[in-house]
């Protein structure tokens, strides 16, 4: 068949490319080999371009920005598939997942997917089992939105969810303390011309801050920034990510 596009081509000259394609081609989704990371919507390319860069120097990822702070970064890890507490399936796959000492947060970005339509809300028969340990507010939730009593049009709720299930595994399994983040782009326009717009954005924001609501205490385990506002925060930092943070500010429609 005919050859798919170059990857490198969608990436930042500044990046170590080698070391973020190997990371996609070990992950699940063939990103790479579908062409789709070189797609100009790809969602998996922002955040290679965003957080490739520390693949390297890890102790430079600053989330504070993001609600995590005062904490330093071990190790980032690029799709990085977080396991449910059970056998077989389908196990969640994050943008990115920052690990400190005694913490992890998994990070789901998101690009132009709060703007399109999708399913509704589908949970196996496994979430239904007494897993949900420390989760009441996340658990909460789920059972709404299987009951309909609960609806999002941007928010991707259920991934949520199923991504929060997996970290609190991790963390029980790692004796970490864990955090997600929702990391979203604010585009002023589709990549063929069309307006995005800032009455979609504004009400993407208004289900984060009704989704965070919905949680109560368990709220506290998961924040939402936008790209552009973690971007910016790095940039006036200039701690070795500002560069790399004003390159990609230049570079994307954020």
């Amino acid at each position: 068949g005919p050859l798919s596009p170059d990857p490198r081509r969608a990436l930042l000259a500044h990046l170590d490319h080698a070391a973020i394609l190997k990371a996609y081609q070990a992950a699940p989704g063939d990103e790479l080999g579908s062409g789709k990371f070189n797609n100009p919507a790809s969602s998996a390319a922002l955040a290679a371009n965003v957080f490739g860069y520390f693949l390297s120097d890890p102790s430079a990822c600053d989330l504070s920005a993001a609600g995590v702070t005062g904490l330093t970064a071990r190790a980032v890890t690029l799709e990085a598939v977080v396991r449910f507490g059970w056998r077989g399936g389908r196990h969640p796959c994050l943008d990115a997942l920052v690990t400190g000492d005694d913490w992890l947060a998994g990070i789901e970005a998101k690009r132009y997917e709060p703007f399109r339509s999708k399913p509704a809300p589908a949970f196996s028969a496994a979430f239904d089992r007494d897993v949900w340990g420390d989760l009441p507010g996340w658990n909460d939730v789920r059972r709404k939105l299987q009951g309909g009593d609960l609806r999002f049009a941007m928010l991707d709720a259920t991934q949520l969810i199923k991504h929060a299930l997996s970290l609190s595994e991790e963390g029980r399994r790692t004796g970490r303390a864990w955090r997600l983040i929702y990391l979203y782009a604010e585009p002023a326009a589709w990549p063929d011309g069309r307006p995005v717009g800032p009455v979609r954005h504004g009400a993407h924001r208004a289900e984060i801050q009704r989704f965070t609501e919905q949680l109560g205490e368990d709220a506290v385990r998961f924040h939402a920034t936008s790209y552009r506002d973690l971007l910016e925060d790095w940039s006036r930092k200039d701690r070795g990510a500002g560069g790399h943070a004003r390159a990609v500010l230049d570079h994307f429609d954020l």
